[in-house]
Parts: C-alpha cells; structure tokens; sequence
C-alpha cells in the first residue's frame, strides 16, 4: 500500500511538471529562453529536491581516530567572510 501512494505521489508531480511545461511552452518546439526558464518554478523546486536527496558530489564523511585539542588562539585569528 505504501508502494502506491508513493508512486501515485510521484506521479502527480510528474504531471504537474508537465502541466506547467504545457502553460509555458505550449504546443511550440522553439528553443528555451531565459525567460521561460524563469517561469517554471514548479520544475526548479523538483530539480533542486532531486539533489538534495540524491547530491551530485558524494558526500566524504571524516571520523577522527584520536581525540585533537584545537588552540583558542588560533580561532581568535581566523578571518571569516
């Protein structure tokens, strides 16, 4: 049951990615705009959740194998942007 929803669920967003393709380009095959990409938020909010649940770069975990003091007085002259 879970398997469905989870697909019925993927599937609307497929179609009102589709929807909102059909709104801004209609039925022309001309090229993509700056404008038009700027009007296709529901299609950038699909990419960038796409990436956030599958990143492009691997994510490189670090675990340190011995306890490291850090100094203060190297913190204290650290410049941050």
């Amino acid at each position: 049951m879970k398997h469905v929803i989870k697909h019925n669920l993927f599937v609307n967003r497929q179609e009102q990615v589709q929807e909102e393709l059909k709104q801004v380009f209609g039925d022309s095959d001309r090229p993509v705009t700056m404008a038009d990409l700027s009007e296709l938020k529901y299609l950038e909010c699909c990419i960038k959740e796409a990436l956030r649940l599958y990143p492009s770069v691997p994510i490189l975990a670090r675990q340190l194998l011995q306890d490291t003091e850090i100094s203060m007085s190297l913190y204290h002259n650290m410049h941050f942007l």
